[in-house]
């Protein structure tokens, strides 16, 4: 059955059912919470068994999607503690794993978990292996006409990068475009580091975190379609699991990291620029902070990559400080906590200024420097929450504030009483 049959299947009949999501990588993260949402089922995330464990003894589950490798407390490790208790006996717990071998398999079912999936996440499977274990809750209705496309056209998506296959990266995110690109700038940011990090891991002698990086790599570079970056990845995990010599391995790190570092700069030289907003008045900034709130509200993996592109907004909408809790939270995927966060925020910042926003504009650095005027009715000059050189006026710095490529200029007028 094609994707759209599939998909159309899982909604008639399973919408609604609980899953909770077991994965430590932010953009494994990313892209199963967006197929497991498209597919209207309830998602929560634990970044680890441990917290897993927590999770399910205060919420019912239909079904555990459960990663095999990850820190703290793995996959395996979780499933075994699980089916000690009667309660969980029942339980379905399909594994998530890159490896693929007759032997992980077996591992992992002789653990106690009923299905495997590959990684990258093919939504085929996924859903296959989903409608298997999860009871139905609805009659099934008949097939209608629905949107997503078996194959993204590369007219939707122009990225020519050597190395990256996008279109099998898109058809796997089901033609999502800002997911896609959202993965990619995440690829750049949490990747970069990683031959550095693994060589000094092995300067530690900790050959289990290296092979982790390794691992962690050669996922990702399969979710963004970097094909052979992910096999040479691979051979660098099998390499550290099997305890190659560090010479070896060295060889193995040094040819990655070229590979490595040419594609990220091409990926952000070949990337769409990010968005820009306008917010002109009170009106706008409600309007902006009301989008990103409903976002949060629906547990809406978009919130990242809308988060990703409005940071500067946000950054004039609230305090450096609180932007940054709400930051932690969303790319962690824990939408709840930054919710509360954001409400919280949202508060404390209207006792700053009951007055409009006006005159802001931020877009990226090719444009022209925006300028932005805020009142303080109500507030004396010293008493205003932004810090730094913001004017003589206010006694300090907004750069604190402005990240990034952002640039802004702020001139400041006093209310009327």
């Amino acid at each position: 059955m094609k994707i759209a049959g599939l998909l159309q299947r899982v909604k008639s009949s399973y919408a609604g059912a609980r899953i909770l999501l077991v994965e430590d990588d932010e953009i494994n993260q990313q892209v199963a919470l967006e197929l497991l949402r498209q597919a209207h089922f309830n998602v929560d995330l634990a970044e680890n068994g441990r917290i897993a464990l927590t999770r399910l003894q205060a919420q019912n589950y239909d079904l555990v999607l459960m990663d095999v490798q990850m820190p703290v407390m793995d996959g395996i490790a979780a499933t075994v503690e699980l089916r000690g208790h009667p309660r969980y006996a029942k339980l379905p717990i399909v594994a998530m794993a890159g490896n693929v071998l007759a032997a992980d398999q077996k591992r992992c079912l002789d653990a106690g978990m009923n299905d495997f999936i590959a990684k990258p996440v093919e939504p085929e499977q996924l859903w296959q292996v989903l409608l298997k274990w999860i009871p139905v809750r609805h009659a099934p209705t008949p097939l209608a006409t629905i949107s997503p496309n078996d194959t993204p056209s590369n007219a939707t998506f122009n990225l020519n990068i050597h190395g990256i296959d996008p279109i099998t990266a898109l058809r796997r995110m089901l033609g999502n475009t800002e997911l896609y690109t959202s993965t990619l700038r995440k690829f750049c940011e949490f990747q970069e580091n990683m031959p550095v990090a693994t060589r000094v891991a092995l300067d530690a002698d900790d050959w289990i975190t290296a092979q982790r990086r390794a691992h962690t790599l050669k996922g990702v570079a399969g979710s963004i379609g970097a094909n052979r970056l992910a096999a040479d990845a691979a051979l660098l995990e099998q390499a550290l699991a099997e305890h190659w010599s560090r010479g070896e391995a060295d060889k193995l790190i040094d040819t990655l990291e070229v590979q490595l570092l040419e594609m990220i700069a091409t990926v952000r030289l070949g990337l769409p620029p990010a968005g820009s907003v306008v917010v002109t008045d009170r009106a706008g900034s409600a309007e902006a902070m009301a989008a990103f709130e409903a976002l949060l509200a629906d547990s809406d993996p978009e919130a990242v990559a809308w988060l990703d592109r409005n940071t500067s907004v946000m950054s004039v909408l609230l305090s450096a400080s609180h932007l940054a809790k709400i930051q932690a939270a969303v790319n962690t995927c824990d939408f709840d906590d930054a919710l509360h966060l954001l409400r919280k925020a949202h508060l404390t910042e209207q006792e700053f200024t009951k007055e409009p926003l006006v005159n802001l504009y931020l877009s990226n650095q090719k444009q022209p420097t925006p300028t932005l005027t805020l009142p303080l009715k109500g507030r004396e000059h010293g008493s205003s929450p932004f810090k730094g050189e913001v004017g003589r006026g206010m006694g300090g710095n907004a750069g604190d504030m402005i990240k990034g490529i952002f640039r802004i200029s702020v001139s400041l007028t006093k209310g009327n009483s």
